[in-house]
């Protein structure tokens, strides 16, 4: 795929989310629907178990309340870590 098709593909998905999220009334430009999408981050935490065993939890980072409404909006619940501890 050249270079000017993968980003008129990008252009039309990110045309997409703009269309959707303002259907569902948040009316925001594209620049800022991007950045508020691009803050919804993974973590993960490292940490002694029991037994001396390493553990790891995954979990998305804290978001803002317009960042949730995306989430939500976009159902990236679907992709997000799970919250379980091993």
């Amino acid at each position: 795929m050249t270079t000017a098709a993968r980003n008129g593909c990008l252009g039309v998905t990110a045309r997409l989310l703009e269309r959707t999220a303002h259907q569902a009334g948040h009316h925001l430009s594209l620049r800022r629907l991007l950045a508020d999408l691009a803050g919804i981050q993974e973590t993960t935490l490292l940490y002694q178990g029991d037994k001396g065993r390493p553990c790891a939890r995954h979990m998305t980072t804290t978001m803002t309340p317009n960042q949730q409404q995306l989430y939500d909006l976009f159902n990236l619940d679907q992709y997000a870590p799970t919250k379980r501890l091993r």
